[in-house]
Order: C-alpha cells, then structure tokens, then sequence
C-alpha cells in the first residue's frame, strides 16, 4: 500500500467512523425518547410497578420530534465545536491541553536538542515540514504523540521520561512510528474521534446538571404529583454514559489494528527492530510504563504511543495492543537486510565531489514510476542523508536557527541575489523596514547561505518552519511583505523564488490568516480537466525549449491520468497566476486523482528521465501544494558516486 492508498484508507476510515456515529447517536435518541416518554407521558409509575405499564402511550410525534432535534443539536455542535477547537489550533493545541510547551531550538538541554534532531531528520528524509516539538515536562513515564488536521499543522509530542530514558536508536524507533501516523493520515482521523466522543459526552453532562440542578426540589416535586426531574436527569446520565462507554469501545478498536501497521512502518523506516522493540521493553519494565498523568490523557488517549491510561476496562478500552504483543511482532519482522550497505561519507568529501562542477549542473538519473512510488516515504538511505545534513550546514547559520528572528534572517539571505547590484537593492531595502540587528544577521548570514550546496536549500528552510509558526500576525504580516518584496526585486521571479514563496505561504498562511483547512471536493478526475490541462500546460512549456518538444512532454504526461486527449494550453496562457489557481484547485481532489495528478506532474519535470536541483525543488514544491510530500533525491549514495 502507498502513500495515496493510505490516505485514501484513512478517509474511508473516516466515513466509516461517522457510519458508527450515526448508528450510536440513533440508539441514544431512541433510549432518551423512552426516558422522556416514560417521564412526560404518564408512564413513570407503570415502569417502576407502581401501576399498569401501557406501552402504547409511549408513543408521541411530537416528542419524540423534540427529543431527537434537542438531541442532535447537542451532540452535533459538540461534536463540530471539539473539532473546530482542535483542528484550527493544529497539533499545537492537543499538545498544549497535555500540559507540553514548545521545546526552544536554542536549547542547551542535550536530550532535547537530540529529540529536536531526530524529528529535523525524519522530517528532511520523508519530505514533510518540520513538525514543532513540544515537551510534557510533568510526565516521568515512557510516551508519545503526533497530533494536527494536516501535514502542515502537525506536532510531535514526547514526555520527559521518554527522552530521558530512551537511547538515540530507541527514540528514533518511537519518533518514526508517529511519523507514520502522520504519513498514513491518522492525525485527522483521530481528531474526528474526540469531536465525535465530546458530542456523545455532552449528553451524559446534561443528564448530570439536570440531577445536580434539581436535587433540592425532588421531595417538593414528589408530594405534588410533580415529575422526578432528578431521577430524568439520572437516566439521561446514564444513557450518555452508555453512549461514552460504546464510543470508547469503537476508538479502541479503530485505534489498534493502525499501531501494528504504524509499528511495522517504523521498523521499515528506520530497518531497527531493535530500537522500538527496546522502547516498548522499557516502557514494560518502568515504574511509570506510559501513562499519562494529564487530566486529559482519556481524551487523547488513542494518539499516544503506548497506552496512556489504565482503567478498570482493561484490554476492553485499550487503545493499543498489549505490549508483549507488539514486541513479537515487530521481532518477527523479516527484513532483506537489517542495515543497508551504505557507508557515510563526511561533509568535506561530499562538498569536494561536487567542487569541480556547477550546482546546477548536477544530474541524477531517476525512473518517475519510482519518484511516484516513494512519495511520503522514508527510508534508512534518506535518514542517514538527512542526519548528514546538520554536519554540513555552517554553524552560523545553525545559530541563526535557534530563534524566529534568526529563522527569518535565514530566510531573507536566501532570497538575496548573487547579482551585486540587485543584491543592494534588497540590502537597501531591507534596512529600511528592519530593525538594525535582523539587518546585521541577514547581511552576515548572507556569506555563509550562498557558499552551501544549493541540495540544502529547502531542508535548510523546513527547519525554519516551527520557528516561524511561532510570530506573531503582525510579525508575519511584515515577514509576508519583505519576502514579495525580495522577491520581485529584479522585477521577475525564479523557480527557487516560487518554490520558497508556495512552501512558505502553503504552511504558515492557515496558521495566520486563519484559511480553512482544505477537505476533499473532487473524486472524479474528469471534473478537473482543465485545471489538469493549464498546470501541465505550465510544467511542459517550462521544461522544453521548443513548442513541438512541449507537446511531446505534454502528451506523454497526460497518458497518466487516464482520461482520454487532453489539449495543450497556448503558451501565452501560460503563467504563474494560472499555475497557482490549478494547484489551489487541484489541491481539493482525494489521495486518488492527486496520485493521477502529481503522477502527470513527475512526468513533464523528469521528461528526460534525469533531474536537477531546481527540478527536484520545483516537485517538492508541487507535492507541499497537493499534500504530497516528497522525499530527498540527492542522497548521499549518489553524492558518493
């Protein structure tokens, strides 16, 4: 199974979850019409024995109409309220619920810096922006947790004990598995699960304020014939507890069968069965195992890496399989080759192979079929290019990295020209609208920026993101306007200017313009047939030198989507305006069709089966658009080569 077939699943998961929903918000409104029934119709003491029951006034329209609008208001908007609260707060909000704060990158705490590492490395290797880092400081025991509504928006979450107790190769092991999460769409689907458990909740918490609320008057309301409101309010108690108790039951089975597959991922990813095997085994012999002391642990609970709480239920609630459980399978795991032939070379020597030639001269030969195939996957090959890279890049700038104003001044350096009288322009411009330290950073950060190997451009920028998630609007709001303004400077915009302005726009514009979350609105590729015909239009006038050889790229890209003759655009209806409302469009099509899409979009880039750094940025780019992240393609075996 693929990247595209996993989200696919996990949106099938999806319909399938609300399918449960229906059915459990149905059984509660037919047993709170049967309390109300009771209650308001007269039937009370028959129920109770203290008359004749007649079951045929039991039955009223209007009631139940009542009861069933009443109910579904509440359990709706509690539902849709949870999942708005926690989707447009991203990750960062279900981490702070925890009691997690965000780990500073200018930290000096060596098993923090190392958390920060491996996710920086799991992120570069797999393609996906780099997830802030957030540390529940309160918590001794052994877990973890990815949460968000998107790639974009997620968050990886550790306890103390879990960084302090663990190994590198073991964090890495637990790290990878939430990376999978992450990768097979979990996230979303388990932010669906609270929404879903908090509207059920609600029903139980009003049948406790009626009971609390009415206590006081049960014996006046008994004398007077009046109806028992406190023994209604216990039943309602009751009913929505019930409805709690058979939510919790299909969580935990939804979230089960996902941590095998997550855990198998992680031994695939990182080909260690031994650093999550040994994670699991001390998480079994620590005196804290993983739970989670937060009041909000039950909430959450189906997020964590290993069970997060203990209940009198037991395997029943159990939102993870037993650990024993888990430490066999992924010991039996049969892999071709623990570790991949693959010897790592230093920095200088990986700089020194490509001295003697332009950056942008450097080719590799790639199969597109392969491209498509490894999207939104990681590999051990990609893991050691990544770790390689915070060795390779200047300490200045690994400096700059450690707060916002560094992160920006980074950014700002790599938007400066090699053309020195452009490049003053910027200059002047810039200290014009900033203040003189940010100036200084961005003027000395400039150096260092334009001597690195251009293969780390992006990675340089995806560690750059959680900084930047941490601005304020305004401060964004003026990052937005210096970063146009870098970029028009010379009055036209170059590949690596569009690639650095969709991904930055792509990940921080939800966050500080508050856009919504883009859902799926196309499954049929045929409704998106002229979107497909302008970007592919695009890609092919951009990678050919001549009409004819633009047709013939054109052509062969649109054989993969399957959907008959497609009609080349001319090319003055080729611009960046256009590229960039297709993507917008084509961005709300299911995991299916974007595969067709992005399959079409490999092929016009790679048209000559070969690709270079700008082509590799342009696709990644593309891929941060369509929510298809792409991996690293100048790994350090190549380099080697």
């Amino acid at each position: 199974m693929d990247f595209f077939a996993h989200q696919d699943r996990a949106r099938r998961n999806t319909v399938l979850l609300i399918i449960y929903y229906i059915i459990t918000v149905i059984l509660i409104i037919g047993a709170i019409y049967v309390v109300f029934a009771a209650v308001f119709l007269g039937e009370y003491s028959g129920l109770v024995g203290e008359k004749p029951f007649r079951p045929q006034r039991m039955w009223n329209i209007e009631l139940f109409l009542a009861v069933a609008g009443a109910t579904l208001l509440i359990v709706i908007t509690g539902t849709i309220y949870k999942i708005i609260q926690l989707s447009s707060g991203g990750g960062s909000s279900v981490a702070t619920m925890l009691g997690g704060i965000q780990i500073s990158h200018g930290t000096n705490d060596s098993d923090e810096r190392k958390i920060l590492n491996i996710v920086e490395e799991m992120a570069i290797a797999s393609g996906l922006p780099v997830p802030p880092v957030y540390i529940m400081n309160n918590e001794a025991s052994i877990n973890a947790f990815a949460a968000g509504f998107s790639h974009d928006h997620a968050v990886i979450g550790v306890t103390r004990g879990c960084i302090k107790k663990l190994k590198r190769d073991e964090l890495q092991g637990v790290i990878a598995h939430e990376f999978s999460h992450i990768l097979n769409g979990d996230m979303r689907l388990n932010i669906k699960l609270i929404g879903v458990l908090n509207g059920i909740l609600i029903i139980a918490m009003m049948g406790y304020w009626i009971m609390r609320s009415t206590r006081n008057s049960s014996s006046s309301g008994k004398k007077k014939g009046g109806t028992p409101l406190p023994l209604l309010g216990l039943l309602i108690w009751v009913v929505g507890y019930i409805g709690v108790f058979f939510g919790n039951i299909i969580k935990s089975a939804v979230s089960r069968q996902r941590e095998f597959l997550a855990d198998a991922s992680s031994v695939q990813f990182t080909r260690n069965p031994d650093g999550i095997a040994g994670a699991l085994k001390k998480i079994s012999s620590h005196s804290m195992g993983s739970k989670v002391l937060s009041s909000n642990a039950q909430e959450v609970s189906h997020m964590f890496f290993a069970n997060g709480i203990h209940n009198f239920w037991g395997s029943l609630f159990a939102t993870h399989p037993p650990i024993e459980e888990r430490i066999n399978r992924i010991t039996g795991i049969s892999l071709a080759s623990k570790e991949i032939p693959f010897e790592r070379v230093s920095q200088d020597s990986l700089i020194s192979t490509f001295s003697k030639i332009s950056d942008k001269d450097i080719r590799i030969a790639v199969n597109p079929t392969e491209v498509i195939r490894k999207v939104g996957t990681l590999t051990q090959e990609n893991l050691l290019y990544a770790s390689s890279i915070h060795s390779g890049i200047p300490e200045e700038i690994k400096e700059a990295l450690y707060d916002s104003y560094g992160a920006i001044s980074v950014i700002y350096a790599m938007l400066l020209e090699d053309d020195a009288t452009i490049r003053n322009f910027q200059l002047l411009g810039l200290k014009n609208r900033l203040e003189g330290h940010m100036y200084d950073q961005t003027f000395k950060l400039y150096e260092p920026i334009s001597k690195i190997w251009l293969g780390f451009r992006l990675p340089i920028l995806d560690m750059a993101l959680p900084l930047l998630k941490t601005l304020t609007v305004p401060q964004y709001k003026d990052f937005r306007n210096n970063l146009d303004f870098l970029i028009k400077a010379d009055n036209k915009i170059s590949l690596f200017e569009y690639c650095v302005g969709k991904i930055l726009t792509k990940n921080l514009d939800p966050i500080f313009n508050k856009t919504k979350i883009a859902l799926v609105k196309y499954k049929d590729i045929t409704l998106l047939i002229p979107r497909c015909e302008e970007l592919l239009s695009c890609l092919a006038y951009w990678n050919a030198v001549t009409a004819d050889a633009a047709n013939e790229i054109f052509e062969k890209a649109s054989e993969k989507l399957s959907v008959g003759n497609l009609t080349i655009r001319p090319s003055e209806e080729c611009n960046l305006t256009i590229l960039d409302n297709s993507l917008n469009e084509l961005a709300l099509a299911s995991p299916m069709v974007k595969k067709l899409i992005f399959e079409g979009c490999i092929s016009c880039i790679i048209a000559d089966n070969e690709i270079k750094i700008e082509e590799a940025e342009l696709l990644r780019a593309i891929g941060s658009m369509l929510d298809c992240p792409v991996p690293p393609f100048f790994t350090l075996y190549e380099k080697k080569r």
